[in-house]
């Protein structure tokens, strides 16, 4: 080979360990970014553990490009800058699987927070009182009421049985309301009675 043919080489595989070099950055980078932007919502444990796990692939391969530009690199003027940036890089990377480490530590303990953020933010807080049977006496005017809170607590609750119903319908009612279904076999009656 002649020396500008080794030089139109050397430069080109230059350029190529050169992005290379980029294409490490940017991609820890934008698992950077992901891990800003997670949320417990939309976002699954699966994608922090594959990050993590690319990680050190994307390490190798900047570390790769790193030192065959070191090599190629003949004039050796850029060696203090390319020292920072690759210390910058590796803050970089040390930051980005800290904060997936901590994503996924959370993620583990906290795997239904999704499901139930409510329920955890307001039990975390305080301690709430128990919630009180609503009652019913007949009063028609505090039927609305009634029947909204008892829907709410036992009518579409779908874990109950239709006999647990009845039995707290019976609960929850007093008086001339009581006179009505006292009467009605628990079993199989619920709908009729409600």
């Amino acid at each position: 080979m002649t020396n500008s043919t080794t030089s139109v080489v050397e430069s080109r595989a230059y350029r190529l360990a050169n992005r290379k070099r980029a294409t490490s950055v940017a991609d820890i980078k934008a698992f950077k970014r992901c891990s800003e932007a997670f949320n417990v919502n939309t976002n699954t444990h699966s994608q922090i553990q594959i990050r993590l796990d690319q990680i050190p692939v994307m390490l190798k391969q900047y570390i790769e490009a790193y030192d065959e530009v070191e090599t190629l690199d003949e004039e050796d003027i850029e060696t203090n800058a390319r020292a920072i940036v690759r210390s910058e890089f590796m803050e970089l990377v040390c930051d980005t699987r800290a904060a997936l480490l901590e994503l996924l530590h959370k993620h583990k303990r906290q795997p239904s927070e999704a499901a139930n953020s409510s329920v955890s933010v307001s039990t975390e807080s305080m301690k709430l009182r128990p919630v009180s049977m609503p009652k019913f006496d007949g009063n028609w005017q505090d039927w609305s009421e009634f029947k909204d809170s008892f829907e709410a607590m036992f009518h579409n609750n779908k874990k109950l049985a239709d006999v647990q119903k009845f039995h707290y319908l019976k609960l929850c009612l007093s008086g001339a309301a009581m006179e009505v279904v006292k009467n009605i076999p628990t079993t199989d009656n619920y709908e009729q009675a409600y």
